[in-house]
């Protein structure tokens, strides 16, 4: 009886293996302190805006998120579960012809968690995520547990119009209370230079 309830987790373990398969692993790089002052630099922003959207675990409808792009650190954006739950970056749907293909993306940054220093323990952060290109499977990213940015560098993609990239949270350091929700101050998506 105990071998038929293990059948279920172990083809669920060996077809999360088969699918990571030749997708590579990356581990975020722990960059400067996170500091208000220091918000909007440089970025992809410089070319265009991009939009970001959060889907629920199990829901294929999106909610609109300010929070996450919005170069400052006072707002926070939290997911209840965090598992499971996936963040959407849109490129514009029209991009001037002259720059169509032209444009690099090369890395995201993140302020993982609640930025503000009396509740960062609170709320749960990310601890691991799948990045998906235009919905295939892009890399895995690990990160570490802090409040400084984590910044993730990939191979140069030229941005077409339309494009998107997924942000799948697949684990997650825990809050206190380990019910919390995962939170997420920033993301800079980082390219066009």
């Amino acid at each position: 009886m105990k071998l038929f309830r293990l059948i279920p987790s172990l083809f669920i373990c060996l077809a999360s293996v088969a699918w990571s398969k030749g997708v590579p692993n990356i581990k975020a790089k722990t960059g400067e302190p996170a500091i208000p002052e220091l918000m909007g630099g440089c970025s992809m922003n410089c070319t265009f805006r991009w939009e970001v959207e959060a889907f629920a675990v199990g829901s294929d409808k999106a909610s609109k998120v300010i929070a996450l792009n919005d170069e400052t650190l006072s707002s926070v954006w939290t997911a209840p579960g965090g598992v499971g739950v996936k963040i959407t970056f849109s490129f514009p749907k029209k991009i001037h012809p002259e720059m169509e293909g032209m444009v690099p993306f090369y890395g995201l940054d993140i302020v993982n968690g609640e930025w503000n220093e009396e509740s960062w323990k609170n709320k749960a952060r990310v601890k691991k995520a799948k990045l998906y290109y235009n919905g295939k499977p892009h890399s895995v990213v690990s990160f570490s547990d802090t409040r400084k940015w984590q910044l993730i560098e990939f191979d140069d993609i030229m941005i077409l119009s339309g494009d998107v990239m997924t942000f799948e949270i697949l684990e997650i350091y825990p809050g206190v209370n380990k019910d919390a929700p995962v939170a997420i101050s920033e993301f800079v998506l980082q390219g066009a230079h």
